[in-house]
């Protein structure tokens, strides 16, 4: 698997996401696992979220900012349930 780059964002995605690395404004990985041992590439944008997580091989916001957005209902409803125990 890829090594992830420094400076990444706190969260649960660290333990099943690879190959990640953070510019000013997106976070990326290059192999994110699903629940049946599949990489997938994701990317998300960084803004009004702190702690990121990986949902099904994809990259969620699990804490947003006061004010922030979840970008999607399934990602707000995920928040609360732990995403990398595969």
């Amino acid at each position: 698997m890829p090594t992830n780059g420094d400076n990444l964002p706190d969260g649960t995605f660290l333990g099943s996401c690879h190959g990640c690395t953070v510019t000013e404004t997106t976070l990326s990985c290059s192999a994110c696992l699903d629940g049946a041992g599949a990489s997938h590439p994701s990317s998300i944008p960084l803004a009004n979220c702190y702690e990121f997580g990986n949902e099904q091989g994809s990259l969620v916001c699990t804490a947003g900012l006061e004010g922030g957005s979840f970008g999607t209902a399934a990602a707000a409803a995920a928040a609360t349930l732990p995403h990398d125990e595969l």
